[in-house]
């Protein structure tokens, strides 16, 4: 004769298989709940530009100052040379890097990448023959250029012409 299950077990054995059924629903659930949210997050880094810890620098500073340059009224010259007929000559080691002209009112101002640069006189030549160096003891000088800072440099020469 077979044998009988009491109610009792029966009634166990019903209630584990329900909670088992019933758990295996949640995990299951949440399984696809967790991967539909890492779907998610890998969607939003490929749309969102990424953040670093070290976003780029910017490697470029500025070189600006004034040049002052006295430029006597004389009989030879009865009129100043304007401040824009100089300018400088900026170099790193031995590569020549910028020639610019001084502004009207004598000011320079210039992006360079950071590192050490020599500065020297761009002569004025066209038509006019200068004192033998008016920048002797003036120029050349030695700048640092460090990324995102501003190095100033302020010179000042007196202008001598000989008209020809």
């Amino acid at each position: 004769m077979p044998r009988q299950v009491s109610t009792i077990t029966g009634i166990i054995i019903i209630v584990a298989v329900a909670v088992i059924a019933v758990g295996g629903v949640f995990v299951y659930e949440y399984g696809l709940l967790q991967n539909a949210n890492i779907k998610l997050q890998n969607e939003n880094i490929k749309t969102k530009t990424p953040v670093t810890e070290n976003p780029v620098k910017d490697t470029n500073g500025v070189l600006k100052g004034k040049a002052t340059i006295n430029q006597p009224v004389t009989q030879s010259c009865p009129k100043p040379v304007g401040n824009e007929k100089f300018g400088i000559k900026i170099y790193q080691n031995t590569a020549l890097v910028k020639t610019l002209k001084f502004n009207p009112d004598g000011t320079f101002n210039v992006n360079l990448s950071a590192g050490i640069y020599m500065v020297y006189p761009d002569y004025y030549q066209p038509g006019t023959v200068t004192t033998p160096d008016m920048w002797s003891r003036v120029l050349p000088k030695q700048v640092a250029i460090t990324a995102g800072q501003t190095a100033q440099l302020n010179i000042s020469t007196a202008f001598y012409c000989n008209a020809q």
